[in-house]
């Protein structure tokens, strides 16, 4: 008998925060996370939430805590002047999956699953190597994980498979945002590059892309998002 395939859900667009689509984080779990965390409104979030709420209560027998758990959380910000939390209107969800190590049924041999997710522009284009940095929007699609932790209770996670990328914000080696704007840097006169050396030193660091293949053509790195 065919095994049943797991059903997946797709959030509302988000505006990506801290994501790891490229290569996967490897500070905590040595074979890497791969990470698509994304914030929207509270509002828009509702019906993913509702979603992943029916799954819990049918797995751990009752709601996750509705404004911070594994899946997502409602953000907030901290005064500076008071110390005094509060929230900021929009929900943080948690999307991210682990790659590990599985056993190949003929030759038994251990090797690792890599559980990179799916790319896609605005209009379904495959964009493997595209440079998702903080600020992108995009929608996810995802699995919900039912399983246990390390005591044994019954928890979910959301899990990626899929993103579409409607606005791209890319990244530069070192986690460098691509985008001048956003740090205040406006065009003035004064020193320039030579040409040919505006992407001198971009493979040092610990960019998202690092040990990526550079060789995508001009149309995999000028898709219209």
């Amino acid at each position: 008998m065919a095994k049943a395939k797991k059903p997946t859900f797709r959030t509302p667009r988000l505006s990506a925060v801290y994501p790891r689509l490229n290569s996967p984080d490897t500070k905590y779990n040595k074979h890497g996370t791969y990470k698509a965390d994304g914030r929207t409104k509270i509002a828009d979030a509702q019906s993913t939430i509702k979603a992943v709420q029916e799954v819990a209560k049918k797995h751990i027998g009752k709601p996750l805590p509705l404004k911070k758990n594994a899946c997502w959380e409602y953000e907030k910000i901290t005064d500076e002047d008071t110390g005094e939390e509060r929230e900021t209107g929009f929900v943080v969800f948690k999307l991210r999956v682990k790659n590990r190590m599985v056993t190949d049924k003929k030759t038994k041999q251990e090797q690792l699953w890599d559980r990179k997710p799916a790319m896609f522009s605005a209009s379904g284009k495959p964009v493997p190597k595209a440079k998702v940095g903080a600020g992108s929007e995009y929608a996810v699609t995802f699995e919900i994980y039912e399983g246990k932790d390390g005591d044994g209770n019954p928890i979910v996670n959301l899990q990626p498979v899929a993103v579409q990328i409607f606005k791209l914000v890319e990244f530069q080696s070192g986690g460098a945002d691509a985008d001048p704007s956003r740090y205040g840097i406006e065009a003035e006169e004064g020193w320039e590059p030579e040409e040919g050396d505006e992407d001198e030193g971009q493979d040092e660091g610990n960019g998202d892309d690092a040990g990526s293949d550079d060789s995508s053509s001009d149309e995999e790195e000028n898709t219209d998002f």
